[in-house]
């Protein structure tokens, strides 16, 4: 038995080698180098085996040949998991990131309502949420019937038409029936400052003014960080993620980086 055991010991020794650097291969996300080379040691080692256990009785030989197949099934389903995970991963990603970015559209609709009533955004959630739920909106209405030989300005200093401006309440104006209906669902105006699945994460809202072309312009940006998003999935899935913003502090625009 001892002689058997000097006799299987390195391979064995070997195969526990390959078994490890296949599991880290894909536990950790290598590349397909050291994956090849994980699988080479370990199918090397299984064909040493195979060569010494010729001199090795027949029961010690269908032990190991268990043992090697019981192997053989974990490494395939981890093979399975590396090519499973991404996808569920993938998946779960795409459906976070969705409901992330209506919520940005929600912040910069309502950073746009700002501006256009006191002329600059909203550096904080809490001058927001209080504009949304306290100010009102001013919607001017033309009365009166504009020919269409005139344009409006010019039928209104003819007194053929007359404008009046009514007040609405800021949120009923900016997340209007129709708003919502476009956006598929309702959902809380409280709920604004924090991020989708991001256990209680709040977005990063900044504001300011830049110059451009000697003009001053006033600027937003709102950002939700990846970590916050993907906070409980495997962390080794969300390397080359990107957060998710709106706006810009160093350009004057209002898109998101999603492409909209």
């Amino acid at each position: 038995m001892k002689n058997i055991f000097g006799k299987i010991l390195f391979p064995l020794v070997l195969i526990i080698i390959g078994i490890t650097l296949v599991y880290l291969a894909y536990s950790t996300d290598q590349n397909w180098q050291f994956k090849f080379a994980a699988f080479f040691v370990f199918i090397s080692s299984v064909v040493f085996l195979l060569n010494v256990l010729d001199n090795v009785k027949k029961n010690i030989r269908i032990g190991i040949f268990i043992l090697l197949g019981l192997s053989a099934l974990g490494l395939s389903f981890l093979n399975y998991r590396s090519i499973k995970d991404p996808i569920d991963f993938g998946k779960e990603k795409d459906r976070r990131y969705a409901v992330v970015v209506q919520r940005l559209k929600d912040i910069r609709v309502a950073q746009l309502a700002i501006k256009g009533v006191h002329g600059k955004y909203a550096g904080n959630f809490d001058d927001l949420l209080k504009f949304i739920q306290t100010d009102s909106i001013p919607v001017i209405k033309a009365i009166g019937t504009v020919p269409d030989s005139l344009t409006e300005e010019q039928a209104l200093k003819k007194g053929l038409v007359k404008r009046d401006t009514s007040y609405v309440i800021a949120k009923d104006s900016i997340f209007s029936p129709y708003y919502l209906k476009e956006r598929g669902n309702s959902f809380s105006i409280d709920s604004i400052p924090f991020i989708p699945f991001g256990n209680g994460s709040r977005f990063e809202i900044n504001s300011g003014e830049i110059e451009r072309n000697k003009v001053k312009v006033q600027v937003f940006e709102v950002v939700a960080r990846k970590t916050a998003i993907l906070n409980d999935l495997d962390p080794t899935l969300t390397r080359g993620e990107i957060d998710l913003k709106v706006g810009s502090m160093i350009d004057p625009n209002t898109s998101g980086n999603w492409g909209e």
